[in-house]
C-alpha cells in the first residue's frame, strides 16, 4: 500500500521558493516598512485622496469692508505707487477682504465673481475681471482673498457680492449655481 504524503506547510513551501523571489519579498517588504515609518515622521509626504465631491464655503459669512483709497489699498497690500498718478491714488473704494475653505478642488480653477452693488436700485456698478479665478494648491485650503474696487459718484448704499463656482463653469452663465455666495454689509460713499 502506498503512503500518503502529508501536504507541505507553509514554512515548507516558503523553503522551495527561488531565491530571486524570495530577495524581492524582502525589498518590497523593506521598501513598505521605510515609506510607513516616513509618513508616520512626517505626515505631509502623503499622497492626498481626492474626494469625489469639492465645496467652496465663504467663512465667515460676512466679509470684512473697508473704505480707503487706492493708494492705501496698495500700501496695505504692500505693492508699489508706480506707476499711479497722484489722482488715480486718491481714488475712493472699498476693500472686501474674504476668507474661502476649499475642499476638494486641489490644482483646479475655480471661478469667482465680485459685484459691486447699488442696494437701492439693484444695478450692478462695478464687476470684478470675469478671468478672477482661484486655484488651490492643497485638497483643503482655506485662503483670504481681497477685491478693492473704486466707488462711483453716488451715494449708495452699495454691497459687496461675491461668488464662487465650479470648476469649468462661467460665473455669468444662467444655468450655472454658486458653490457659495456672501456679500458685505451695506455702506454709503464718505
Amino acid at each position: 500500500m502506498a503512503a500518503r504524503q502529508q501536504p507541505a506547510s507553509l514554512l515548507d513551501r516558503a523553503r522551495g521558493l527561488s531565491g530571486g523571489f524570495k530577495a524581492a519579498a524582502t525589498a518590497l517588504g523593506l521598501v513598505a516598512s521605510v515609506l510607513g515609518l516616513v509618513f508616520l515622521l512626517w505626515p505631509n509626504l502623503q499622497p492626498e485622496r481626492t474626494p469625489s465631491v469639492g465645496s467652496a464655503t465663504f467663512s465667515p459669512r460676512k466679509p470684512e469692508l473697508s473704505l480707503l483709497t487706492f493708494g492705501q489699498y496698495l500700501d496695505r497690500k504692500g505693492l508699489p505707487r508706480s506707476p499711479y498718478s497722484s489722482a488715480q491714488l486718491a481714488r475712493r473704494g472699498a476693500l472686501a477682504s474674504f476668507r474661502i475653505v476649499v475642499s476638494g478642488y486641489r490644482g483646479r480653477s475655480l471661478p469667482l465673481r465680485e459685484l459691486l452693488v447699488n442696494n437701492r436700485t439693484g444695478d450692478v456698478v462695478n464687476q470684478a475681471n470675469k478671468r478672477t479665478v482661484l486655484t488651490p494648491d492643497r485638497q483643503d485650503s482655506p485662503t483670504t482673498w481681497d477685491w478693492w474696487t473704486p466707488l462711483p459718484r453716488q451715494r449708495g448704499p452699495f454691497k459687496i457680492l461675491i461668488e464662487i463656482y465650479p470648476p469649468g463653469t462661467k460665473p455669468d452663465s444662467t444655468d450655472v449655481t454658486a458653490l457659495d455666495t456672501t456679500n458685505t454689509e451695506l455702506f454709503r460713499r464718505s
